[in-house]
């Protein structure tokens, strides 16, 4: 038994849950988000929880994807309600970042500025040029989003230079001797 799996998910009352065949519609007060369920995956809705529960129990496969699928649909009903955010801190002399429309423009300390284009469906702000905030409906969009920003600039484990979370430790080797 997947312990994940069996677990319901809360539908707020801000949040409508839409099932057809073989896919799930969740609409909330900050968007829409759509999934493809596989068939071993069945789904019952009631009034205020969604219950998955698989057709073979004997499957590897089917449990894993029992669990898997009970997590995307909670960070679904979760993303439509509440959003996503990803707070990223900049370490570095002269590092910094910039919004131009929807490309975010980094001085990492390379001899050229990047421009990272935003994906659609995320916003992006920079409260402070050391400080970016990325937050959207899509936890796997949002989380990739942040990824590919910190990838840019590799953390510095002697200086503690690099891209961060903002709720991160950084950790400092001792210089070597």
């Amino acid at each position: 038994m997947s312990r994940i799996g069996k677990l319901p998910i809360a539908i707020p009352k801000s949040v409508k849950v839409i099932n057809d065949n073989s896919s799930l519609s969740v609409t909330g007060p900050l968007g829409i988000l759509n999934i493809v369920l596989p068939k071993q995956v069945n789904l019952s809705i009631d009034d205020e929880y969604i219950k998955l529960c698989i057709s073979d129990k004997n499957c590897k496969k089917s449990k894993s994807l029992w669990g898997l699928f009970r997590a995307l649909i909670n960070n679904m009903v979760v993303g439509v309600q509440n959003g996503f955010c990803k707070n990223l801190v900049i370490y570095g002399v002269g590092y910094k970042a910039d919004l131009f429309g929807r490309y975010i423009k980094l001085s990492l300390g390379k001899s050229h500025d990047i421009f990272y284009e935003i994906p659609n469906g995320i916003e992006v702000s920079v409260p402070k040029q050391t400080e970016i905030t990325i937050t959207g409906i899509n936890k796997q969009v949002v989380s990739n989003f942040a990824a590919e920003i910190k990838r840019l600039c590799r953390k510095d484990p002697y200086k503690g230079k690099g891209i961060y979370n903002k709720d991160q430790e950084r950790k400092l080797k001792k210089v070597k001797k």
